[in-house]
């Protein structure tokens, strides 16, 4: 049964006939705990609109739409996330029926959860093999945004590709495109790599058989984002004598995002936050852990913009924030040099993060740290230079759990690292555990 029948049964299933008067507005359906149903303009079929505008408007319809095994599978694969999940279960979600088909290969976009920050688009390649690399790219919309999605894709299973728009709103269209290659058994990548150039950490990714290509236009239309509520709190705040200002939360149906300002006579830039909300009821709201959970300004080390799981579906008028740990990094801040014949460094690295080796193979070389699970660094070292003040391109950052010893190890690759002296950039200077607690209040 496709959508179509699935659509023409639920119609002859439904006899309440819709109410007379309909309540719109999502501010009200949310302060009687209603659910706001958002459905996709993306369908061609004149029944498909009707069926988007009675999911819409009408609550009968949309309980039983509810129950469609198509919803259920998007409740079941966005699992990973906190606020997405709640997205889907308040029926936040749109259903968009792009499909092609292309040398044997299928390609959907099947999903897609928009609001005015962040586009999550749900695909899907189907074909004879168990797995494909699929990449996928962005284009029409100028910069302004960052993407995540995971190149390998199961055949017939559901994959997502996310974007934040940082210092934007979603644009009113963009263009998906998708590469689809064929995936390499381990043995096969393995085979690739040793004949590759005897650099086992180049840049160079294995060859993977081109199979096919799509290109997909998706449009938003406003009318179908919920907006966003925006606070002003003016919370400020000290970190040892340095002063902050909280100045800004904005809630939307995809996460939160709060922006802290920094005194311009303060020593230290904020590097980064450990910390989680709080609804009056309780309800912990945590740091993002899959897409992105911070961000930073133009021309400074500081990050300025934090995000967390999203307070947009409960009935929540109170928030408050609490930071349990900050990173600062001093504005006097030195480079460290790295002696690699010894492995000694010119200064120690932050609390509790240790250099733990370093290997080189021709003029690749790689660096291991380690760092306690108890940390939510996503990388100590922001950048290496040469002995020259030149940028040594970082190819990527492995990590191996190290259960036993309470923390993990952070190797990162630097593919065409000249012999020499090293200097690294630190993200962060020191650690302070804290536990700080502002009312995100008007």
């Amino acid at each position: 049964m496709d959508r179509m029948d699935e659509y023409r049964t639920l119609m002859e299933e439904m006899s309440t006939p819709a109410p007379e008067r309909l309540e719109t507005t999502l501010d009200r359906a949310l302060a009687r705990r209603r659910k706001k149903r958002l459905r996709p303009l993306q369908l061609s079929l004149t029944a498909a609109v009707c069926f988007v505008l009675l999911v819409n408007f009408c609550a009968p319809v949309a309980s039983a739409c509810s129950q469609l095994p198509i919803l259920r599978e998007l409740a079941d694969f966005v699992t990973f996330s906190q606020s997405l999940t709640e997205a889907v279960e308040n029926e936040y979600a749109q259903i968009l029926d792009l499909e092609q088909t292309e040398n044997g290969l299928t390609a959907s976009v099947d999903y897609l959860i928009v609001d005015r920050k962040q586009v999550n688009l749900f695909y899907r390649v189907d074909g004879p093999a168990e797995e494909y690399y699929v990449d996928c790219s962005i284009e029409g919309v100028g910069g302004g945004f960052v993407s995540g999605s995971s190149p390998v894709s199961a055949s017939g299973e559901l994959s997502t590709l996310q974007l934040d728009f940082v210092d934007r709103e979603v644009p009113e269209k963009l263009i998906m495109n998708m590469e689809v290659r064929a995936q390499l058994t381990g043995q096969e990548e393995l085979e690739a790599r040793e004949q590759a150039p005897q650099d086992i950490w180049s840049s160079e990714e294995p060859e993977r058989k081109l199979l096919a290509r799509f290109r997909f236009e998706v449009s938003f239309d406003p009318a179908y984002m919920a907006p966003t509520r925006t606070i002003h709190p003016q919370a400020a705040f000290q970190l040892e004598e340095e002063n902050f200002l909280l100045d800004l939360v904005e809630i939307y149906p995809t996460g939160i995002r709060f922006h802290i300002q920094a005194h311009e006579e303060n020593t230290v830039w904020l590097a980064g936050l450990d910390y989680h909300l709080e609804t009056e009821d309780g309800q912990r709201l945590d740091s993002v852990t899959n897409g992105l959970s911070a961000a930073g300004e133009e021309n400074s080390p500081a990050m300025v913009n934090y995000y967390a799981d999203s307070s947009y579906f409960y009935d929540s008028r109170q928030l408050r924030l609490v930071i349990t740990g900050v990173e600062l990094r001093e504005k006097e801040s030195e480079l460290i040099s790295l002696d690699e014949s010894t492995g000694l460094l010119s200064r120690p690295l932050p609390e509790d993060i240790t250099l733990t080796g370093t290997e080189r193979q021709g003029d690749s070389l790689s660096v291991t740290f380690f760092v306690p699970h108890d940390r939510t660094t996503a990388s100590v070292i922001d950048g290496y230079r040469d002995g020259e003040g030149e940028q040594i391109e970082r190819n990527g950052i492995a990590t191996s759990h190290r259960w036993e010893d309470g923390g993990y190890d952070e190797i990162h690759y630097l593919p065409n690292c000249p012999e020499g002296p090293i200097y690294l950039e630190l993200r962060y200077d020191r650690y302070l555990e804290t536990e700080i607690v502002l009312n995100l209040s008007e």
